[in-house]
């Protein structure tokens, strides 16, 4: 699928599409010598759209500029519920994908579709 470009949406008082809650998250596995098995430093966006819980991902650590966001991907780029939601990502992020297991079943093995890119992010490789 080719995901949506997209320019900075404009600046608006009252931001539309904030979060409920924002969370600093760290996961980590040690293996018994001390050494880091893996290492994860990420932020947590939370939502209340609808009566519908709907969550975000960014690793801080990703030069990518990427989020992920825990909805269909269609639904994303379509229900006019989460466009507040979108252009708030759209100011912070230059890639933003959705992340779904019927997405794994019907696009690729991960569930990670890329559903919009800001029009100056470099393509991936």
């Amino acid at each position: 699928m080719t995901p949506i470009l997209f320019d900075i949406p404009p600046e608006e008082d009252l931001e539309p599409g904030a979060p409920q809650a924002i969370e600093h998250g760290c996961d980590y596995m040690l293996l018994p010598d001390g050494t880091l098995e893996y290492y994860y430093n990420f932020l947590i966006y939370r939502w209340h759209i609808n009566g519908e819980d709907i969550m975000a991902r960014a690793y801080l650590d990703d030069n990518q500029q990427l989020v992920s966001v825990f909805v269909m991907g269609e639904r994303l780029r379509h229900d006019e519920a989460l466009q507040p939601l979108l252009r708030y990502l759209q100011r912070r992020y230059r890639v933003i994908q959705s992340f779904h297991a019927d997405d794994a079943k019907t696009k690729n093995d991960t569930g990670y579709v890329e559903q919009f890119r800001h029009r100056e992010a470099p393509a991936p490789p």
